[in-house]
């Protein structure tokens, strides 16, 4: 099949096909597929990052995935290309591959957001409304350079999801807004990519 995402690293090229849950190591001078990494297998699910159900995740995204279903949306591969970072479809959240092995770590879903922050007071918000451009959530996800934190878009709150990758499972930071007013939609939020010096988003 066509690949549905492909990133060039120093050690391999990285590809994803759309639903069959593996990224692809690709050696870039012979073009010959080195190792797959995976797949992703939601059925395993792991505990949130801070171990505890979300309120927006148990109204909208607690649906047990079927098993067998193995699909991600995009990845994201560290500078070491120690890991590779993945969306699982449909959970809102963290997955994880390692290079080496070639294992699926697990996914780690988006913990529960602190009463008063952002995130709790936008999901507060009746009239909001979600981009879901793509019919997805999460439609972007990038791994900061020079740094450890790795950042997801969540297109129905308007907001990058960011994490420490550092450990696994990781940690969750912080979420940063992407626009001011919620109630509006926004049609053009499903990417996320850094420059060179990971200084800022885009």
């Amino acid at each position: 099949g066509s690949p549905h995402q492909v990133q060039v690293m120093r050690r391999y090229i990285y590809a994803s096909q759309w639903q069959d849950g593996y990224v692809y190591c690709i050696c870039p001078e012979k073009l010959e597929v080195i190792r797959r990494l995976g797949p992703v297998d939601m059925a395993e699910g792991n505990q949130p990052l801070d171990r505890t159900a979300t309120d927006a995740f148990t109204r909208q995204e607690a649906r047990e995935p079927p098993q067998g279903v193995r699909s991600i949306q995009h990845f994201a591969v560290d500078s070491a290309e120690r890991y590779v970072y993945v969306e699982p479809i449909p959970a809102i959240g963290l997955g994880i591959n390692d290079v080496e092995s070639g294992r699926f770590l697990g996914q780690w879903p988006m913990p529960q957001p602190a009463e008063g922050s952002l995130l709790a007071r936008r999901q507060a918000i009746k009239e909001a409304k979600g981009n879901q451009l793509h019919s997805k959530r999460n439609h972007g996800i990038a791994a900061r350079p020079h740094s450890t934190e790795i950042w997801m878009t969540d297109d129905n709150w308007g907001v990058l999801h960011v994490c420490d990758a550092a450990t696994v499972p990781p940690k969750y930071v912080t979420c940063v807004p992407v626009f001011e007013d919620i109630r509006q939609t926004i049609y053009d939020f499903s990417w996320v990519s850094f420059d060179i010096n990971g200084d800022f988003a885009y």
